[in-house]
């Protein structure tokens, strides 16, 4: 009995996720997932109108396949080109930055945004570089 033929696809496969989306999603749950749910409304209809297919979503990431690589590349451009117009636009607007702020523990107090002044012993590194109280973190 012969073997049955092997049936073969030629297919461009296409990939996206949004840049630093932990970092935004820590930052901005509710924003970030307000954001990428109107990224999604382009994506997903420009994937469809370049003839392709999305065969695997999980959080950010978007993966479709489409029957050439031409359409493929076409799309990725034009995602690209949609998304830079809307946040221009502000419909998709970027997370407000947020200003730095270090945070420490000294003498059981919690002190923000002021740093340890050099001469106080707990301000040093020790032999391991993790500074003289690496298991307080962990203690607390």
């Amino acid at each position: 009995m012969p073997a049955p033929p092997v049936e073969r696809k030629l297919a461009a496969i296409f990939a996206a996720d949004i840049a630093g989306y932990s970092r935004l999603m820590a930052r901005d749950e509710v924003g970030t997932l307000g954001r990428l749910k109107a990224c999604r409304v382009i994506i997903d209809e420009l994937i469809a109108s370049h003839r392709g297919r999305i065969f695997n979503t999980a959080g950010d990431r978007v993966v479709a396949d489409f029957a050439s690589a031409v359409d493929a590349v076409q799309c990725a451009v034009a995602i690209q080109a949609a998304i830079m117009t809307e946040n221009a636009g502000g419909l998709i607007s970027a997370p407000p930055k947020r200003q730095k702020r270090s945070q420490d523990i000294s003498g059981g107090r919690l002190r923000r945004g002021r740093r340890q002044p050099r001469d106080r012993p707990f301000g040093r590194k020790d032999h391991h570089g993790l500074g003289a109280r690496p298991g307080l973190a962990a203690q607390l």
